[in-house]
């Protein structure tokens, strides 16, 4: 068992090593650059919005179910097509939340993504960080020797 564990994490690390090496040196300088601030502002204002539109959809949930518990302020058509379509409203605002709630999981997940990319972009900058590629990037060099040579 201790075998297989530790052969998928080396696969999962030379994996993650070969994409970093992909970036690096295939992709060129715009993908070391990292993400641009303009675009973590912007991804930071839409997830905002879409945070802002789902709280709001839960407040007129939450008011609606209090509406439709309490008779008052129904006024027009019969009691039946009143319950049916109080009911299909709340179906499809609870529908409505559920899909706001996975845009809001996926765009957190790329903002942080993005958050990640700057700062690794940012310490590649450095003397340090650029020591630490020039060694990743001479090891993956010679990893691919040793595959196919």
């Amino acid at each position: 068992m201790g075998v297989i564990i530790l052969g998928a994490l080396a696969g999962f690390g030379a994996m993650q090593n070969a994409w970093t090496l992909l970036e690096t040196c295939v992709f060129g300088r715009g993908a070391r650059q990292g993400t641009k601030q303009a675009s973590v502002d912007h991804a930071s204002r839409s997830l905002a919005r879409v945070r802002g539109d789902l709280e709001a959809r839960r407040a007129q949930l939450v008011e609606g179910a209090v509406s439709s518990v309490s008779p008052v302020g129904r006024e027009g058509g019969s009691w039946v097509s009143r319950v049916f379509s109080g009911a299909d409203a709340h179906a499809s605002l609870r529908e409505e939340i559920a899909g706001l709630e996975a845009l809001e999981r996926e765009m957190s997940r790329d903002l942080e993504g993005m958050m990640a990319r700057q700062v690794r972009a940012a310490y590649e900058r450095t003397v340090r960080g650029r020591i630490w590629t020039g060694i990743g990037v001479g090891i993956g060099v010679y990893c691919v020797y040793r595959v196919f040579g």
